[in-house]
């Protein structure tokens, strides 16, 4: 391989082992962007990477990182400009937790700076959900798979909204969620599994660009919907599902993650309370009915 790339890939790896998300983010171009499971992320310029490289090396700090090594599978120049690398990452940890392994391609283009990420492929995608959407407390209470939710027509998906949102009809569930598949930069879903395949909770997450109560940024994630089967429930299947929400949010440069419940739910405020939330606003609605116009 050429020198030059082999160089660009040790810093690269370098950066990650110091957990320096911004030396990371100074490696990627502008703009870049990252595709994984099935959903491409746009980020504008190295602010917007910074943002998610921060994030995943605090998740790195967090489960006791102790180092990342690579090995290079296929090296592809694509003329004087640009390359393809495919890399096969081994991440360590202090204490019992296994390493995890798994593959990343890196689109690379030449700059007056040097090489820089134009495209991350996480096609190893499904390692990287489970491995950073379970927490240490969950894994030990039970070990959960978190996936995106991309199919309408999953009956799953269907049975868990219809036991959290029971006043709407099976038809009317059924037209939100070919909307929310249909806008995949605004709306993503998760759905937390046991090893036997079993559907477990649901998360649903929307991008809101108008204000939201208690928030100071824009756009800002919202957990719009969460339910955990009621077996399932005080193992950490609902932190796992926040945790990956978290994820898509950074990733999509959010700050902040906001979610809302009813006065009265003192159960679901006692769960966000768990799962860090911080109160922010009590507020009470009205509505006046209006007379038809004479």
């Amino acid at each position: 391989m050429n020198p030059d790339l082999q160089a660009f890939l040790e810093r690269y790896r370098d950066a990650f082992n110091v957990l320096d998300g911004d030396a990371v983010a100074a490696l990627y171009a502008e703009p870049s962007a990252i595709s994984q499971g099935g959903q491409v992320t746009h980020w504008a310029d190295q602010a917007a990477v910074a943002s998610n490289m921060r994030a995943l090396c605090e998740l790195y700090r967090g489960r006791a990182f102790v180092s990342a090594n690579f090995e290079l599978l296929h090296a592809m120049p694509l003329g004087d400009h640009d390359a393809v690398l495919d890399l096969r990452w081994c991440i360590t940890w202090a204490g019992s937790e296994p390493a995890w392994h798994f593959s990343t391609a890196y689109h690379l283009t030449r700059t007056p700076e040097g090489w820089r990420v134009l495209l991350c492929t996480a096609h190893d995608e499904h390692r990287l959900w489970q491995a950073a959407t379970s927490p240490p407390a969950a894994r030990n209470a039970m070990p959960v798979r978190i996936e995106p939710l991309n199919d309408a027509a999953d009956a799953n998906w269907l049975r868990l909204r219809l036991t959290l949102w029971p006043d709407a009809s099976a038809a009317e569930h059924r037209a939100e969620m070919h909307s929310l598949t249909a806008q995949p930069q605004r709306y993503m879903q998760f759905m937390a599994r046991n090893e036997a395949g079993t559907a477990l909770g649901l998360a649903e997450a929307a991008l809101r660009h108008d204000y939201v109560p208690g928030t100071d940024t824009s756009p800002v994630a919202f957990l719009e919907g969460l339910f955990v089967e009621p077996s399932a429930r005080g193992q950490g299947v609902a932190r796992a599902l926040v945790a990956a929400v978290e994820h898509w949010a950074r990733a999509r440069g959010c700050s902040e993650l906001a979610s809302d419940t009813h006065l009265h739910n003192t159960s679901s405020q006692q769960v966000h309370r768990r799962l860090g939330f911080a109160l922010t606003e009590r507020i009470v609605c009205f509505c006046k009915v209006l007379k038809p116009a004479a």
